[in-house]
């Protein structure tokens, strides 16, 4: 046997020996909850559970040490730290970013946790590995959210009767309509219907809205958030020829809505009518 080739054939194991076949692992990521297209009504105690996996395709292999990226989260949306469990993961989600020890499996789940203000609508989350050999990102069922919003409106007049003539016949009776949203998400596009009856000599004079704006026969609110009361005040002027009557001045079926719904538990509270009455004094003197 010749000496080339004894040098050639030692060449051949050194190189065998030194070089291993694969230093780290491909990896596979799964998206494993939830596992389908899931809803969560916003501000509600709705919560929905994210979990994404990472593990070595080779047994005995590990994956490196490396970073795992979650896609943005829709204003409103949050991880709930204190829900979260972790395997060989470490981090905060909400930065969009967890680290991955160098092992052969990590995961991580947490729950979703939804503002009032959270938007409306469908997304999904996807996670990335950098890993040296990563494989393809993974991608969550949708998650939509949902607004749902109670609107309750009340209204009042002050005096309930009033006096035609009183003050001079000017500005003498206030009414105050106040709207509320009950939630559990904040509402937007709010509008109030005011179908106003009133009398001959009876007239609106002036109009002062927490929010928006008033044409005397609609109120342009805007958004509403969960939990608040927003009041308009609407002046009247009864002129002293106006009649006495009874229930006469009203607000017939004013009615609050919003973009999302006007009454959502169904209870008929989004819809008013109140009533108010004019009475007349005489002062009488006597000349003897």
């Amino acid at each position: 046997m010749s000496t080339s080739f004894l040098r050639r054939g030692l060449l051949v194991a050194l190189f065998f020996v030194v070089t291993p076949l694969s230093a780290l692992a491909a990896t596979v990521i799964t998206a494993s909850q939830p596992a389908a297209p899931v809803s969560a009504v916003a501000g509600s105690a709705d919560t929905v559970t994210v979990g994404f996996s990472e593990v070595s395709d080779t047994p005995g292999v590990t994956m490196g040490a490396h970073q795992l990226s979650l896609s943005a989260l829709p204003a409103g949306v949050s991880y709930d730290l204190g829900s979260c469990t972790f395997d060989n993961m470490s981090g905060d989600p909400n930065g969009g970013t967890l680290d991955v020890n160098d092992v052969e499996v990590a995961f991580f789940a947490c729950d979703l946790v939804f503002a009032a203000n959270a938007v409306a609508g469908p997304f999904t989350i996807i996670a990335a590995s950098n890993a040296t050999d990563a494989g393809p990102a993974a991608e969550t069922p949708e998650i939509t959210v949902e607004r749902q919003v109670d609107m309750e409106i009340a209204a009042a007049a002050l005096p309930t009767t009033v006096i035609a003539g009183s003050n001079g016949g000017v500005d003498n009776q206030t009414w105050t309509i106040t709207i509320t949203n009950n939630g559990p998400s904040d509402a937007t596009g709010v509008t109030v219907d005011t179908p106003w009856t009133l009398p001959a000599g009876v007239t609106a004079t002036g109009n002062t809205p927490d929010e928006g704006l008033y044409d005397y026969s609609l109120w342009d609110v805007g958004p509403v958030a969960s939990g608040t009361s927003l009041d308009l005040e609407v002046v009247l002027s009864v002129a002293s020829s106006a009649a006495a009557c009874t229930n006469c001045i009203q607000l017939n079926n004013a009615t609050v809505t919003s973009a999302e719904s006007g009454d959502e538990n169904g209870d008929l509270d989004n819809v008013i009518t109140v009533q108010a009455s004019i009475a007349r004094e005489v002062a009488l003197t006597v000349t003897a």
